[in-house]
């Protein structure tokens, strides 16, 4: 039993093998290129066998020799000129191939009509699409364009400038004296005004009958006495003491105006309160002394 599992996984095993060798070598063969090729492996695109030049210097170098051109120019040359394109018609054309010892060597080769070839953009072909092989001996004419060179500017290093500030050029002119003279304009005398005669207003027979009152001076006002402390003292007349002496008549009653009554002022008052405090308190005091002492 273990012997027939274990055929029977070998068997498996050798199966799948078998199954994926033929890919590989499928693969394998797809990669590689006719004996004496230029190419070491097929390239399927330009920018392919571009980079192939660029990056294997073998390859590189037999483009060089056989188009004589420098090898930096390999890679350039297939970009800008060269387009995958058809064989128009069959018929034998020129191959160039590459021999062991690195010998570059010219035959005669049948192809036919549509073989891929990587041709210029006119249709002429130039290099053989499976190999890489040329097919010229030399580059044509619209390959072979002159490098552009870009002339070289000498760098320019700005260098700040000195502000230059013009000066002022005083020229001196000739001092001229010039006689001014000023025009006055004559002044307006006015003229002296003509004296008016005054006119007679007539008066009338009634208004000369009326007597002319002359005016009467009003009473001067009595101011009142400055000593007094109530001005109601004042208009109080003055006590006699009944004695040896005779009365005599009171004097004529004149009208006199009303006395003015000042009216004390807020400070006033208020210094009045805050005398009359302490005093008031210091009789409160004597008289409470004189109380204890009798």
């Amino acid at each position: 039993m273990r012997r027939t599992m274990k055929y029977g996984l070998l068997c498996l095993a050798v199966m799948a093998a078998s199954l994926s060798v033929p890919g590989q070598v499928s693969a394998a063969r797809a990669q590689r290129v006719p004996p004496m090729s230029f190419l070491e492996y097929r390239a399927d695109t330009v920018e392919a066998l571009a980079l192939q030049a660029e990056q294997n210097p073998q390859v590189r170098a037999r483009y060089a020799r056989h188009f004589g051109i420098p090898g930096s120019r390999v890679a350039q040359f297939i970009r800008e000129n060269l387009v995958i394109s058809y064989l128009p018609a069959s018929g034998r054309y020129r191959v160039y191939y590459v021999r062991p010892g690195g010998r570059i060597v010219a035959r005669q080769v049948y192809l036919p009509r549509g073989t891929r070839v990587l041709a210029l953009r006119n249709g002429e072909p130039v290099l053989r699409w499976i190999c890489g092989n040329a097919m010229v001996p030399e580059l044509p004419e619209v390959a072979v364009r002159p490098v552009r060179q870009v002339p070289q500017v000498p760098e320019v290093i700005s260098v700040p400038s000195e502000q230059v500030v013009p000066v002022s050029r005083v020229v001196s002119v000739p001092f001229e004296q010039v006689a001014v003279r000023e025009i006055v304009p004559p002044v307006a005398v006015a003229a002296a005004p003509v004296p008016v005669a005054p006119v007679p207003i007539p008066v009338s027979r009634a208004a000369a009958a009326v007597p002319v009152v002359a005016p009467v001076p009003a009473p001067t006002p009595v101011p009142p006495r400055p000593s007094s402390v109530v001005p109601i003292l004042a208009a109080v007349p003055p006590i006699t003491f009944i004695g040896g002496e005779r009365p005599q008549p009171p004097p004529p009653i004149t009208e006199l105006p009303p006395p003015e009554i000042p009216v004390p002022e807020p400070g006033t008052l208020a210094m009045l309160t805050l005398a009359a405090g302490p005093m008031a308190w210091a009789a409160a005091r004597g008289k409470r002394r004189n109380s204890r002492s009798e």
